[in-house]
């Protein structure tokens, strides 16, 4: 992603040597040889609609589908386009974070060949006016596989 920039505590990293694990032990970090770094990723507002437009229009119908149970926080702004939310709504941008935060970061850094980093959490996120920055831990892929494929 050539507008995407990520950071591996505190120092600039190519956008290729991060992957994110997509596994159902995203979050998890129990292995105790493990080294856990901080990350940063600053993710174009139109990168966030080109890679998630689809799911969130499907997040939508699933959310109004429990509306009559719990209405959802998307709810309250009549669940408008993706990019009015990421435009006008950055209160409400949590709610797509929540559910597809982690697919987000799948699409836009993929695990690949070049992968020297892991990133395994969302801690946090900021709105930005041109995007969306995340905040979590990764870890070293050669500290899982000292023999990366």
């Amino acid at each position: 992603m050539a507008d995407a920039r990520v950071e591996i505590g505190g120092q600039e990293v190519p956008v290729s040597s991060v992957g994110t694990n997509h596994s159902l032990n995203f979050g998890r970090f129990e292995r105790g040889e493990i080294t856990i770094h901080r990350y940063w990723a600053m993710v174009p507002r139109r990168s966030v609609v080109l890679n998630l437009e689809a799911k969130y229009l499907r997040l939508v119908r699933e959310l109004q589908n429990d509306d009559h149970f719990e209405p959802s926080r998307l709810s309250q702004i009549g669940y408008p386009p993706l990019e009015e939310v990421l435009l006008h709504h950055p209160a409400h941008i949590s709610e797509i974070v929540d559910h597809l935060g982690r697919d987000l970061l799948s699409a836009l850094f993929p695990f690949g060949a070049q992968s020297c980093y892991v990133i395994n959490s969302i801690d946090g996120f900021e709105t930005k006016q041109n995007g969306l920055t995340f905040r979590g831990r990764c870890f070293e892929f050669s500290n899982i596989h000292p023999n990366p494929v």
